[in-house]
């Protein structure tokens, strides 16, 4: 007895089963490896916003802002980590018309430290006495120059935006300033947390 389908036509259904078989295999081989990388991409972007954080994580926890101690404006600095910062004041003075920009240098901030500086202080610093009278001088801060642990350079800009310098400005006048480290009032802070984690 002859089937009805013949000896030649299982040969090409045969052939044909397994072309389908194939393309299916090839198809979901494919979509694995096209989810593969995916999940790949979506590792390798968590890993890069894990590391600029951890980058971040020391100079995220040295604020600063302006405030009215004793009826004086007064500059207020926390460095909430627990590692020293190196810090400069970022600012513009001079003769109204022509400032310049200058760093005020202030030195290390201590671990988990709050450090007050009143702006005359800082003014002062930078001001010159023989060219410059206080009624026509203008001063401005710009932001926060801030050195980590481990040596990166960042500026925080006086509207609280953080980026990452090659190095400490070069400014108009190159000579920095500093302020008596007795011109700063210290203070301990409660909460802390480890910078460098």
């Amino acid at each position: 007895m002859h089937a009805w389908y013949g000896t030649a036509d299982i040969g090409r259904h045969t052939a044909v089963l397994a072309a389908v078989v194939a393309a299916a295999s090839l198809a979901v081989s494919a979509w694995g490896t096209y989810k593969t990388a995916q999940v790949a991409d979506d590792q390798l972007a968590q890993s890069r916003a894990s590391e600029k954080a951890a980058t971040r994580h020391q100079v995220s926890q040295v604020t600063l802002w302006p405030q009215t101690i004793g009826g004086q404006r007064t500059y207020v600095i926390a460095n909430r980590s627990l590692d020293a910062a190196y810090l400069y004041l970022h600012v513009e003075s001079g003769p109204v018309g022509n400032e310049a920009a200058h760093l005020v240098r202030l030195g290390a901030a201590p671990p988990c430290t709050r450090m007050e500086l009143s702006v005359r202080t800082a003014h002062l610093s930078v001001r010159d006495p023989d060219r410059e009278r206080p009624s026509t001088t203008s001063f401005r801060l710009l932001g926060l120059i801030v050195r980590d642990a481990s040596g990166k350079v960042w500026e925080r800009e006086d509207t609280g935006g953080l980026s990452l310098l090659r190095k400490v400005p070069e400014v108009a006048r190159t000579e920095q300033h500093h302020v008596p480290f007795d011109e700063l009032t210290l203070d301990s802070l409660d909460q802390c947390h480890s910078g460098t984690s």
